[in-house]
């Protein structure tokens, strides 16, 4: 494949490989399962973000009694204020946790510890480096796939030096294969 017709598919989340829905030489369509991993990456993201939720939900209830005790002079503009920062900060790490859970693959609404991996791109899926109940590492090399468009290929061979001066960019050539001897590509 030409190599900048490539792409790599890594996972998102470090675990352990437990399905597999697309094979080395399959063609695949942008947005198809390829795979799915168990990962504790996700649990531990999952958990917090249950708390995150919690944490704003009693933030606001904080904030809402503040509110209240301040409107009738039972407390000073301080503990509104103190109430008021607080739910402002719980809010901004349950934004962080539910998009650290989206950057995973996960879907916060949906809890579970597996995650599936779609294909980027449509195309023909030219390198397999996984096997069922394999591990893979999140966004570090060997790919688990690489899809490659292969509309267009090259074709890399030898030229003996003698014959150096006749090939020239741009010419066409008659490619014949060991394996189809009798097909010209």
């Amino acid at each position: 494949p030409d190599v900048s017709r490539q792409v790599p598919v890594p996972s998102l989340a470090t675990g352990r490989i437990v399905e597999i829905d697309a094979r080395l030489g399959d063609e695949v369509k942008k947005g198809q399962l390829l795979f799915k991993v168990r990962s504790t990456d996700i649990s531990g993201a999952f958990s917090d973000y249950r708390q995150a939720v919690k944490n704003a939900q009693l933030t606001k209830i904080q904030l809402d009694r503040a509110n209240i005790l301040f409107e009738h002079g039972a407390v000073p503009k301080s503990a509104q204020e103190i109430a008021q920062n607080a739910a402002d900060d719980a809010m901004v790490v349950l934004e962080t946790t539910r998009e650290r859970l989206q950057v995973l693959g996960a879907d916060p609404d949906h809890p579970t510890s597996i995650v599936g991996v779609f294909a980027p791109v449509s195309g023909t899926i030219t390198e397999q480096q996984i096997t069922d109940q394999s591990g893979v590492q999140a966004l570090t090399p060997p790919n688990p796939f690489t899809i490659s468009d292969m509309s267009r290929v090259w074709i890399i061979c030898d030229v003996w030096e003698n014959n150096m001066a006749q090939v020239h960019v741009g010419e066409y050539a008659d490619i014949h294969l060991v394996a189809y001897p009798d097909r010209v590509l």
